[in-house]
């Protein structure tokens, strides 16, 4: 399967001008490299020098003041044409940078960078042919000899115990992005740009629909997203898509859900003042009538005993109508999130061939993504032709890594672990094929399950690699989930080990 790449220079000018308005770091790093007569767009230009203006002034990007500075503008005669088009402008991009979170700094300046670089040589270029079309040879020379490139300085080191730009820079929290809920996000850190997640487990237990939970749960964090399937179908992804963003079957049904609760609050043996009010009588653990109220007041606490028991809902089915209506209204909450899903038969594409497809939607669509996940990696084609296939792998999961650091994104996908982990928990030397793979991770998880926590819809989580955080892979949360209507997470919990005579 081949693609195009196509060049992506078309909105550069509008990302270039939405970068000195909302970031700081933007701005001031785009000072070196910037030269107001390589910008092709009058209107662009204007708006910079207001930009630079206020950073000299203020030592900060002007965000939303940007309009106090049109309006001041505009009374001092800005002409009318230019002004028209300047107004047009910011109300295209006022959403940017009122909600700036998912403005992909590093990637823009990189873009930025390559553009006024290569306008730079084109117009050194046309110098040169004009001079030589003059017949001026030692014009042409001198010229070519005078050649300054343009580019971001090269810094060659900082002072780390007095330097106090480069001490606000390592504290400052702007390549975050998004943290998972619950436990489970408290256990996992959350995802910085760069990062490379794994998630490690045996077939049957639930790594699509994990996949698919972070891939929606940053979208609603209001992060662009890419979910690539080389394992499912278009359908198939969207009909698991569509079951977790309505809560729904796809046929009226009834599915059971799990709920978590105390064992102590159920035999009515909990002595905390704070525990929910409720008067049922229960003999057994998890046998709870249907007024039953659960408490996890004591939650994550040595206090706290689970139980977890089922209650029985009936769904409704998806039809078109509703699930539009719903999508529409959680694209409005969003703002700038969004998901994009592609699909493609496995071994069919390389990640080169994604890197394609990211520069095509930037091209025609300015969707730059913060996260990108693959289901699975294992499937891509690698670059480059290997005698053993461990040797390939190595090169996909290598490419992965690679993408995240270059696009400067949220990277993550899946992996098989040895058939040995159907009747064991994983391990951290258990990914299929190679076990390199978790070289190239900086951030890894598990998932266990046994067939009992399967029918109570309960699935186990540990951490097998944590790049900037300490961890025990003997660490485990439970995580509460209902596939049947999409859901790998409704309530997670820690398992905490209790003391013989508690």
């Amino acid at each position: 399967m081949q693609f195009v790449r196509r060049a992506v220079d078309t909105t550069i000018e509008r990302n270039f001008i939405a970068g000195l308005i909302i970031s700081d770091r933007f701005l001031k790093e785009a000072h070196s490299f910037y030269k107001r007569e390589l910008l092709q767009v009058p209107f662009c230009k204007t708006i910079a020098d207001w930009c630079f203006a206020y950073f000299v002034k203020y030592e900060k990007s002007p965000g939303v003041t940007i309009e106090d500075i049109f309006d001041a503008k505009k009374r001092e005669g800005l002409d009318e044409a230019q002004a028209t088009l300047i107004y047009d402008f910011l109300k295209d991009i006022s959403d940017e940078y009122e909600e700036v979170k998912d403005f992909n700094v590093q990637y823009k300046l990189d873009q930025a960078e390559k553009y006024f670089r290569e306008q730079s040589i084109k117009a050194h270029c046309a110098e040169v042919s004009t001079s030589l079309l003059n017949d001026d040879i030692e014009e042409s020379e001198a010229l070519i000899a005078g050649y300054k490139r343009l580019t971001r300085p090269i810094t060659s080191g900082i002072k780390v115990f007095t330097d106090r730009e480069a001490i606000e820079d390592a504290l400052k929290e702007e390549d975050t992005l998004f943290k998972l809920p619950g436990v489970w996000g408290d256990v996992v850190e959350p995802f910085v740009r760069g990062d490379f997640l794994g998630i490690m487990a045996a077939f049957g237990r639930s790594k699509t629909f994990s996949l698919i939970e972070i891939a929606l749960h940053a979208a609603r964090r209001g992060f662009k997203t890419v979910f690539v399937s080389l394992e499912m179908t278009q359908r198939q992804v969207m009909r698991r898509m569509l079951k977790n963003i309505m809560r729904e079957t796809l046929h009226p049904s009834v599915v059971r859900i799990p709920v978590l609760d105390c064992a102590l609050h159920q035999l009515n043996e909990c002595s905390n003042p704070k525990r929910t009010f409720c008067d049922c009588e229960m003999k057994e653990i998890g046998e709870v009538p249907k007024e039953h109220k659960p408490c996890t007041v004591c939650v994550n606490t040595t206090e706290f005993v689970p139980s977890v028991y089922m209650v029985l809902r009936e769904t409704k089915g998806i039809d078109v109508e509703s699930a539009v209506k719903r999508g529409a209204l959680l694209q409005r909450m969003m703002k700038e999130g969004d998901l994009r899903l592609l699909c493609f038969p496995g071994g069919s594409i390389t990640v080169d061939d994604l890197r394609a497809c990211l520069d095509n939607i930037e091209y025609y669509e300015n969707f730059v993504p913060s996260v990108i996940l693959t289901d699975y990696a294992d499937f891509f084609k690698p670059i480059g032709f290997y005698k053993e296939t461990r040797h390939a792998i190595n090169e996909i999961w290598k490419s992965h890594r690679s993408l995240a650091q270059e696009r400067d994104c949220l990277v993550g996908t899946v992996t098989h672990t040895n058939k040995e982990t159907l009747e064991r928990k994983v391990r951290q030397g258990d990914a299929a094929e190679d076990s390199r793979k978790l070289w190239h991770l900086t951030k890894a998880f598990s998932l266990d399950q046994t067939e009992d926590e399967k029918r109570l819809g309960i699935m186990g989580v540990s951490m097998m690699k944590q790049r900037e955080a300490e961890f025990l892979v003997s660490d485990e949360i439970k995580i509460l989930q209902c596939l049947g209507i999409g859901k790998f997470y409704l309530d997670s919990y820690k398992v905490i080990e209790r003391k013989d005579d508690e």
